[in-house]
């Protein structure tokens, strides 16, 4: 029996393909033309199942609620197809290195009126600071830095891809 696909897998599991490219059978028992193909700087390989995926390099997100735009190619027999895929920051983490790489970096559940965000503890302080600063040259933010720490829930992911409280 197998297990599941949790939310960000599932967001990937089916992909509009922008491009394919044929690579010979003898090509892709050299390691080396797979690895220049996929720039080991440039793309990170996980496995959903028995798919081989390749995405492109993290992006820190500029502000809460980010999403990064990537490319994520797919190797299927001797194709590989290239997507794009928008992910929040931890979503990336999450496909790449596991719910344990996510829940090192401390995650925050920030909650906006209509929708809830997830951010690290060091956005966090990062936005709390840029408030204060804001507010010191427009009184208008005064306290939106309180309001932000309020509104910030510490949370672990667990390995089906849910966020529960943080104790």
């Amino acid at each position: 029996m197998t297990t599941p696909a949790n939310a960000i897998q599932l967001k990937i599991a089916s992909l509009k393909i922008k491009e394919s490219t044929f690579i010979n059978p003898i090509l892709l028992e050299n390691s080396t033309v797979l690895s220049c193909f996929f720039n080991a700087e440039a793309y990170h390989s996980f496995n959903l199942g028995s798919v081989v995926y390749f995405i492109s390099q993290f992006k820190t997100p500029q502000y809460i609620g980010d999403n990064g735009f990537y490319t994520i190619c797919v190797l299927d027999g001797n194709v590989i197809h290239k997507s794009d895929v928008s992910l929040q920051a931890w979503e990336w983490l999450y496909l790449v290195h596991g719910e344990d790489r996510v829940n090192a970096l401390e995650y925050f559940r920030f909650s906006f009126s209509t929708r809830e965000e997830y951010i690290t503890a060091k956005q966090l302080s990062e936005d709390i600071l840029h408030w204060k600063i804001k507010a010191k040259d427009d009184p208008q933010h005064e306290g939106m830095d309180a309001y932000i720490r309020k509104s910030a829930t510490p949370v672990t992911l667990l390995s089906d891809c849910t966020w529960v409280n943080r104790v």
